[in-house]
């Protein structure tokens, strides 16, 4: 991993807990993909994302072949209205596509945060935390 690419994903030996800070996705699945002639085709603002992120990720040694849990935490690039869940789709995507989740199935728990503008982060963000699901906790 990169300087750079260490401040932004890291995982715990001790907790089995992977923290992963990305930049913001397009905030829908419909602004990730568009349809022509059939066939679904990344936009220019899913490509973009995908090659901001897919290093980030990539770059991180681990995977997950069990069920987890993963909390996402969301700050827009500026204070508005935007729902939630739409933006899931293409995080949990791009995790299974990055070898960290061996399936997006394998998520038992889903945790998600809607925050205002971050303050430090001028183009929004993205927090991740994924960690071993267990029902006895």
């Amino acid at each position: 991993m990169t300087e750079t690419q260490e401040q932004i994903a890291e995982y715990n030996h001790i907790t089995g807990v992977t923290k992963i800070t990305m930049p913001l996705a397009p905030i829908s699945i419909n602004t990730m993909y568009s349809i022509y002639k059939g066939r679904k085709l990344l936009t220019k603002s899913g490509r973009k994302w995908r090659d901001q992120v897919d290093p980030i990720l990539s770059a991180l040694k681990v995977h997950y072949s069990d069920n987890v849990g993963v909390q996402i935490d969301v700050w827009p690039k500026a204070a508005r209205k935007f729902d939630l869940d739409n933006c899931a789709k293409s995080i949990l995507d791009a995790l299974q596509r990055n070898g960290i989740l061996e399936n997006d199935d394998l998520v038992y728990t889903l945790v998600m945060h809607k925050h205002d503008k971050h303050p430090r982060k001028r183009g929004g963000a993205i927090w991740v935390d994924i960690w071993p699901y267990n029902p006895e906790v």
